[in-house]
């Protein structure tokens, strides 16, 4: 089996030079739209990719004055126009490729072999490798080769999981969060313009603004590019280059240091003292060593979890207040749950300061104790599962048995998914 998937990636190799895939559009849109989905974003396709976003802005704007102008019809017309403008956003974020080729492999997974399915994973170990330029892949690879691993042992139920993860490992967070809610509040918008309910149609026309608003301005944000510059100095550091590497995170202070007066308090103050240990971290990593080098771990964690954060409470709608006020409280504590359990995850297992993760889990539990009050069942029991979760992750950290990595991902990944299945009552 491991010599039919070498001799395979070869043949892969050599195969993608003529069957690279480009995708071009020009769908009602005053300027051509050309992305490759083979290569990373270059600035001038995350130019393309906002400037489509705000077009899509655009035909909401235009569908929620139709509404107040009582032209029905136009409005249809425009949020039709705005599904067709989403649906190339999707098409231009840089995991759109690699999707399709899971989405492939797990259906295979239904009919064909391991063997053949096997063939599925070439071009997905060939995209992680493009994917490398633009986003953390160390995940999405370790699950490739465990689905690999299962494909050998033929346990096609194991190689499924593998990819189910490796495609949650791969979330584009200024993108694929807000999206997603914009996609959902402009279909139901359109089922309320359907069913003639003009006021519901118009909330949700408002909701989505703020969604793809977010998108149009979030990939030349300060706190992108600073991810950006961060990823580059990790790379470099990993390689040796060492002043490369001081260069990178250089860039990555300055853009981190524009942060701080438009977001609110408690990330500002978490984005300043961010700010605060790369500015440390800047004397010490031409030094090099082990020290370093989980100094940046930390610091891509912090960012990451910041990002992560700030991209599901614009999903969530949490600065739109125009409806949904139970809704987007209970949404949010989650959020803050899942962050704060993502920085306690940060202090226990990389700094190694017990007395921080406990705050961070404290601060946790406050939030999940606040969604519990919002609440309803099947949600509260779902919530207080993961609240006692929460307090087992603190009982062990002060025991003589602390906990590893799986717990604190497993606490996560079930607040990852309380976020993202939470009904809109």
């Amino acid at each position: 089996m491991k010599d039919l998937f070498r001799q395979l990636t070869i043949v892969g190799v050599l195969g993608s030079t003529i069957l690279s895939p480009t995708l071009s559009w020009s769908e009602r849109i005053h300027e051509d739209l050309k992305v490759s989905r083979s290569q990373p974003l270059s600035h001038h396709e995350e130019h393309i990719l906002t400037s489509t976003a705000a077009k899509v802005l655009r035909s909401i704007v235009q569908a929620r004055t139709a509404i107040h102008d009582h032209h029905m019809s136009q409005a249809e017309t425009d949020l039709h126009q705005a599904q067709t403008l989403i649906a190339l956003v999707k098409e231009a974020r840089p995991t759109a490729r690699i999707r399709d080729h899971i989405w492939v492999a797990q259906h295979h997974l239904d009919y064909e072999s391991t063997e053949k399915v096997a063939l599925d994973l070439i071009p997905i170990d060939m995209a992680l490798t493009e994917l490398a330029y633009v986003v953390p892949v160390e995940e999405a690879r370790s699950h490739l080769a465990k689905a690999h691993n299962s494909l050998s042992k033929e346990d096609k139920p194991a190689a499924k999981a593998h990819l189910e993860a490796m495609g949650r490992a791969l979330l584009y967070t200024e993108v694929d969060l807000p999206l997603s809610a914009t996609e959902q509040h402009v279909l139901k918008a359109q089922t309320f313009l359907l069913a003639h309910k003009t006021k519901e149609a118009d909330d949700e026309l408002a909701a989505a603004e703020d969604g793809v608003a977010y998108i149009s301005i979030s990939m030349d944000s300060p706190m992108t590019h600073a991810k950006r510059s961060l990823w580059a100095a990790m790379k470099a550091y990993t390689s040796g280059e060492l002043t490369a590497a001081k260069a990178h995170l250089q860039k990555a202070t300055s853009w981190l240091d524009r942060l701080g007066h438009d977001g609110e308090k408690t990330l500002d103050t978490e984005t300043h003292q961010l700010a605060a240990e790369m500015h440390t971290l800047l004397t010490t990593i031409e030094q090099g060593g082990e020290t370093v080098q989980t100094s940046l771990q930390t610091v891509w964690k912090k960012m990451t979890a910041l990002s992560e954060r700030e991209a599901e409470r614009v999903a969530a709608g949490a600065d739109n207040q125009r409806a949904y006020a139970t809704y987007i409280a209970l949404k949010v504590n989650l959020i803050e749950a899942k962050f704060h359990v993502s920085y306690a995850e940060t202090y226990a297992l990389m700094t190694h300061d017990q007395k921080r993760a406990l705050t961070e889990l404290e601060q946790a539990q406050k939030h999940l104790n606040a969604a519990l009050e919002e609440a309803l069942p099947p949600m509260k029991e779902k919530i207080e599962a993961a609240n006692q979760a929460s307090i087992r992750l603190q009982q062990a950290l002060g025991s003589k048995n602390p906990p590893g990595n799986g717990a604190f991902a497993s606490l996560q990944v079930e607040l990852h998914h309380l976020v993202d299945t939470l009904p809109m009552v």
